[in-house]
C-alpha cells in the first residue's frame, strides 16, 4: 500500500510543472516555448530522481512502485493535455466552430 500511495504522489509531483505551466497560459501569463521545454526538463528531473530514490528505498517493490509512479504521471498528463485543448479552442465549448 505505501508504494501505491507513494507511486502516485510521484506521478502527481511529476505532472505539476506542465500543469502549473498550462494554468499560467491560461491565465493569460507570458508562457514562452522556452518555459514549456524547462518544464519538461524539470518534469523529467524530478521523475528520474524519484524513481532512483524508489529503486533505492524500497526494493521488491520497486516494480510496482515505478508502474503506479509512470501510470499516474500518464494519466495526469493525458488530463491536462485535454484542458490545454480545450483552452485553445474557447468556442468548442458553445458549439461554434470545428
Amino acid at each position: 500500500m505505501l508504494s501505491f500511495v507513494l507511486g502516485v504522489a510521484s506521478g502527481a509531483a511529476g505532472a505539476l510543472p506542465s500543469l502549473l505551466l498550462a494554468r499560467r497560459a491560461r491565465q493569460g501569463k507570458y508562457a514562452s516555448v522556452a518555459l514549456g521545454l524547462a518544464s519538461i526538463m524539470g518534469s523529467f528531473s524530478l521523475l528520474t530522481m524519484l524513481l532512483g530514490m524508489g529503486y533505492l528505498c524500497l526494493g521488491g517493490d520497486f516494480l510496482f512502485y515505478a508502474c503506479t509512479t509512470m501510470g499516474s504521471f500518464l494519466a495526469l498528463f493525458g488530463v491536462e493535455a485535454y484542458l490545454a485543448w480545450r483552452w485553445m479552442r474557447p468556442f468548442s465549448s458553445r458549439g461554434v466552430g470545428a
